[in-house]
């Protein structure tokens, strides 16, 4: 029988412990759960629903007041006396049904505060136009909100956007306010 040399023993194994603390900790399987909410747009004759709600996203104020707008094309701009953080801005969205060569006046209350920690904020200059997310035609009628329905579905969306009077050094906080949106179908 051989001998077992326990000192060159203890110093394999105290090696291959040494080497397995360099290497770090093994890869254990890790899991990440995330939930989300699963929304329809359902749109009924005569009707009129919100599907977004106008965002002017988040905004540093100057020494100096300026007017936020936000297009409906869903670009933003200033007059360069605030600063326009990230890319969380988005225009208000609408969807409503009526029938084919139907008449629709869509009318927006011509200003709103928004309200907050601060004074204030005035929200005004509301513009219209088609939203091309979705699926239904309309024919513009001139300046404004009137509009001819071409899709068969009768199905139609627009977009709105605003501007927003931010005052000199405007606190910093959450400020919201509503305005109203009406179809009147001719």
């Amino acid at each position: 029988m051989g001998t077992i040399n326990l000192k060159s023993s203890k110093l394999a194994i105290a090696s291959i412990a040494a080497y397995a603390a360099m290497l770090g900790p093994t890869n254990a399987a890790y899991a990440a759960t995330e939930s989300a909410n699963g929304e329809a747009a359902i749109v009924q004759p005569l009707t009129l629903i919100k599907r977004d709600d106008l965002n002017m996203g988040t905004i540093i104020p100057g020494v100096s007041a300026d007017v936020v707008t936000l297009n409906v094309n869903g670009s933003r701009s200033s007059g360069g006396n605030v600063s326009l953080i990230g890319a969380n801005h988005q225009v208000a969205r609408f969807a409503g049904q009526g029938s084919l060569g139907q008449l629709v006046i869509i009318s927006i209350d011509p200003s709103t505060n928004l309200t907050g920690p601060g004074p204030n904020m005035l929200m005004n200059n509301f513009q219209f136009g088609p939203d091309n997310s979705v699926p239904g035609t309309y024919l513009p009628l001139g300046v404004g909100g009137n509009i001819v329905l071409l899709d068969p579905s009768g199905v139609y969306g627009f977009v709105v956007g605003a501007d927003l009077a931010v005052g000199a050094g405007q606190p910093g906080g959450t400020y919201s306010g509503t305005f109203t949106v009406t179809a009147d179908y001719l």
